[in-house]
């Protein structure tokens, strides 16, 4: 039986370029290798100089680790509702 699975994905009016499977539970440590890892690459195929990055409330991605990540970037966040009429 299969368990949850988080799907990381890259995406804007241009396209997706990155969709990651992640099928096991990952903590902060884990988590934060993503965007080290594919956000900047990710923005820049795209050719997109600025964004917003947009994630869930889940514990691990609102941990001072991951905010301060952010902020080092100067990483504007979103947490916003994907659809505001739910």
């Amino acid at each position: 039986m299969a368990g949850p699975i988080m799907v990381w994905i890259c995406f804007s009016y241009y396209g997706v370029k990155k969709l990651i499977f992640i099928e096991k539970k990952i903590n902060v440590i884990k988590y934060i290798r993503i965007p080290t890892d594919d956000l900047d690459a990710s923005a820049e195929t795209m050719g997109l100089p600025e964004y917003n990055f947009q994630q869930g409330n889940d514990p691990k991605r609102t941990a001072n680790m991951i905010k301060q990540w952010f902020a080092a970037k100067a990483v504007e966040l979103y947490h916003g509702l994907l659809n505001p009429l739910i």
